[in-house]
């Protein structure tokens, strides 16, 4: 089933950015960007909406969350995806969506638990959420934040970055 809940909204639609290919400039028709694959009615509701000859980019159907997610925009263009491998709702899918918890790769300064200030990657697969420390200034600190979806979701496990289907995940 798709996020298209409503019936009546076209808001897991987007309107395509046009890409410069061969001296003109084209696009590969509306975006889904759905978290699951596209339905029928999906697919019905948009054509009602915007007439029988709307076009569709075909890469975007299978969901952001689906590690094959592309656009024909996200082909041509050098910036970060907006769904597929790469892309942070990929990435994130199975660790709350990154609602309170942040990942890293690379090193950054952070609070640990037991509060030093330390620089390095933090422990489970570079997890970390910030913190106001006022006056507008927000700190690192190691792990999710407390009571967090991302939180819920660890529970009493931990977070891994899984290499294998390149995103992260809960064991």
């Amino acid at each position: 089933m798709s996020d298209l809940t409503t019936g009546s909204s076209l808001s897991d639609w987007s309107h395509p950015s046009p890409v410069y290919i061969n001296g003109e400039y084209v696009t590969g028709g509306m975006v889904w960007m759905g978290k699951e694959l596209v339905t029928l009615d999906d697919i019905q509701l948009l054509k009602k909406e915007m007439g029988d000859n709307v076009k569709v980019d075909r890469g975007s159907l299978v969901g952001l969350y689906h590690w094959a997610w592309t656009s024909l925009f996200t082909r041509y263009s050098s910036g970060q995806p907006a769904g597929g491998v790469g892309s942070e709702p990929y990435e994130l899918q199975h660790v709350g969506e990154g609602q309170g918890a942040q990942f890293t790769k690379e090193p950054i300064w952070y609070t640990t638990c037991s509060g030093e200030l330390v620089k390095g990657v933090p422990p489970e697969a570079g997890c970390y959420h910030m913190v106001s420390v006022g006056g507008g200034y927000m700190d690192a600190v190691e792990g999710p934040e407390e009571g967090s979806p991302a939180d819920g979701v660890r529970g009493g496990g931990t977070f891994y970055l899984d290499n294998e289907r390149k995103l992260y995940d809960v064991k």
